[in-house]
């Protein structure tokens, strides 16, 4: 169709609401597509476009309505991509926002790097956590004996799969009790 406005006007309804509801092409994701001059382009921007003009560079068209097949120029306005997606009441990212306390119960209480919220009291505990796990390993070095007197030297100290020692004195006679044990049976 060569006018636009008429190709507008043929393939909307208006309804009670003050939507107009577009029935044309709709896309799997429930909005609608329209078709000028062998191009497409999504019904809404479209009409918008049209209508009141171009959409301002970096923004993009929010339903007001929350009708994604409405087309009416009255029930859009262009708002940047993240206000858009907090404005979305079915969005993860939206109701997310609106919680006040972290999984544990704990009250938000600072922002971290690109604006996430943070538990102070979970990112100190989680900090305590790994400092007495560290602890613990190095502790663990710093030992020169296994706990039955074994000396750890170069001769008698296995280094595991895992990267701990083990006492070779230990462990052979570990398997010389599992043997004995074995044979017995």
């Amino acid at each position: 169709m060569n006018d636009p406005l008429k190709y507008l006007e043929s393939k909307i309804t208006r309804d009670s609401s003050g939507c107009w509801l577009w029935h044309g092409v709709i896309l799997s994701t429930g909005y609608g597509q329209a078709a000028s001059n062998g191009r497409r382009f999504m019904a809404h921007r479209f009409a918008y476009e049209l209508l009141v003009g171009p959409i301002p560079a970096g923004l993009t068209i929010d339903h007001l309505c929350r009708v994604r097949q409405c087309v009416n120029p009255d029930h859009m306005e262009p708002v940047s991509r993240w206000e858009n997606v907090r404005r979305a009441p079915t969005n993860p990212v939206a109701a997310n926002l609106t919680k006040t306390t972290c999984p544990r119960g704990h009250e938000y209480t600072s922002t971290g790097r690109k604006g996430w919220r943070k538990c102070r009291t979970c990112v100190n505990e989680l900090s305590r956590q790994k400092r007495r796990e560290r602890g613990a390993q190095i502790a663990a070095a710093l030992r020169t004996h296994c706990p039955r007197g074994h000396a750890y030297d170069e001769a008698n100290t296995r280094i595991t799969t895992k990267g701990g020692r083990s006492c070779r004195t230990c462990d052979r006679a570990r398997t010389r009790a599992w043997r004995q044990r074995r044979n017995a049976a």
